[in-house]
């Protein structure tokens, strides 16, 4: 039971830093694409540090957790496609060239 309950929290940890990833991915892509180079430079610095939290952190412990963990990368992965739709979607009508 202990390691199913590791599994739903480093999912979830997880799925947490694959939503703030996917967010400053999409308007860090939109940003350099309209050239706003501040605005890309901090969506890059974030998105760093969000990448680092989840790749070092949850995504090796789901994985040291064998076959379980890597079931708790799946919902991780969901989440990202459903939020980079949203988050494309929201860019293109709240990023306006030049704003």
């Amino acid at each position: 039971m202990k390691v199913w309950l590791d599994v739903a929290l480093y999912s979830g940890i997880g799925s947490v830093c694959m939503v703030f990833r996917d967010i400053l991915a999409t308007v860090l892509t939109k940003a350099i694409a309209q050239g706003r180079h501040k605005l890309a430079g901090n969506m890059d610095g974030l998105s760093d540090i969000v990448n680092i939290v989840l790749a070092s952190y949850s995504g090796v412990q789901l994985v040291h957790l064998g076959w379980r963990g890597w079931l708790g990368i799946i919902p991780i992965g969901v989440v990202g496609k459903y939020v980079t739709q949203h988050a494309t979607k929201w860019s293109h009508e709240n990023l306006n060239e030049g704003a």
